[in-house]
C-alpha cells in the first residue's frame, strides 16, 4: 500500500464513521425539522435518514472519482436482470420454508418497502459498495479487513436489535459474518452491486412477510433456511467463476494486496 492509499484509507475510514456512527445521531436532532413536511410518514423519515447517512461518502467518491458516477463506480449499471433473477431462486427455500412455519401473512407495503428493500438498499449501497469497495477496489486492502470492518461497523448501527451483552455480540457476528458473505458475492460478481441489493431486501422480504421474528439471528429453525438461501448462493457462484477461469477472491488478496 503505498503513502496515498493509505491517505485515501484514512479519508475513507473517517468518512465511513462519520456516514453510520456520527449521522445517525444529527438526524435524531434533525428529523424533527423535517417530519411535518413528509406527514409524518416513517417511511418517508426512514428514506431521508438512510440518505442523510450517504452524503458524507458521497462527498469522498466524488472527490476521488469526479468523472465518474456513484451509481456506476459500485456497479450499478451492470446487469440487474441476471442479478434479480439469481437472487429469485436463491431466496425461494426462505419464502417456501416460512410459509410452512408461519401462518401470518404480512403483505402490507410497509413490510415490502420499509421493513424489506429500503434497508436492504442503502446498507448494500453504504457497507458494501462504498465502505468495502472502496477499501478493496481502490485503497487495495485485503478482502478479510475490508469487508470486516464495512461489517462491523453494520452490526453497530443494529444495536438497537440488542436487549444485552450477550445479544449485542450475537447481533454484531451476525452481522460480520453476513456481511463477509454479501462482500465476497458483490466482489464475484464483477461489483455488480444489484446481487447484494436484491439478495438482501428478498431475504429481508421472507422475514417480514411471514412475520418471522428472532431479529438479525433468527432462530435455528427458520436459520437452516437462510443457511439453504446461502449455500445455494456460494455454489452458483462457483459454477459461473470456474466457467469464467477466475476468482476475484484468492489467497493472494486475502489480507493484503500488492501494490499495483
Amino acid at each position: 500500500m503505498n503513502k496515498n492509499e493509505k491517505i485515501n484509507s484514512l479519508i475513507i475510514i473517517i468518512s465511513a464513521i462519520i456516514s453510520t456512527q456520527v449521522m445517525p445521531v444529527i438526524w435524531q436532532l434533525f428529523s424533527p425539522i423535517v417530519a411535518p413536511y413528509v406527514f409524518h410518514n416513517q417511511t418517508m423519515l426512514n428514506l431521508f435518514h438512510n440518505a442523510f447517512m450517504l452524503l458524507p461518502l458521497l462527498i469522498v467518491a466524488n472527490q476521488f472519482f469526479p468523472q465518474k458516477s456513484w451509481y456506476a463506480l459500485l456497479g450499478m449499471t451492470k446487469n440487474y436482470k441476471a442479478a434479480l433473477t439469481l437472487a429469485l431462486i436463491a431466496t425461494l427455500p426462505m419464502f417456501i420454508g416460512y410459509s410452512l412455519l408461519s401462518s401470518n401473512l404480512n403483505a402490507s407495503f410497509k413490510a415490502l418497502l420499509d421493513e424489506s428493500f429500503r434497508p436492504g438498499f442503502f446498507e448494500e449501497v453504504i457497507f458494501r459498495g462504498f465502505i468495502f469497495g472502496l477499501l478493496f477496489r481502490y485503497c487495495r486492502w485485503g478482502f478479510i479487513p475490508a469487508a470486516v470492518f464495512a461489517s462491523l461497523l453494520l452490526g453497530l448501527t443494529h444495536d438497537y436489535q440488542a436487549d444485552d451483552m450477550n445479544s449485542m455480540i450475537t447481533t454484531i457476528m451476525f452481522s460480520i459474518l453476513g456481511g463477509v458473505w454479501f462482500a465476497w458475492l458483490y466482489a464475484e460478481a464483477d461489483f455488480n452491486l444489484w446481487l447484494p441489493i436484491f439478495l438482501h431486501g428478498l431475504m429481508n422480504y421472507s422475514v417480514a412477510l411471514h412475520d418471522i421474528g428472532g431479529g438479525i439471528a433468527l432462530s435455528p429453525q427458520t436459520n437452516l433456511f437462510r443457511m439453504m438461501t446461502i449455500v445455494l448462493t456460494v455454489v452458483f457462484t462457483i459454477i459461473i467463476k470456474r466457467q469464467r477461469g477466475f476468482s476475484t477472491i484468492n489467497k493472494s488478496s486475502l489480507w493484503r494486496q500488492q501494490a499495483a
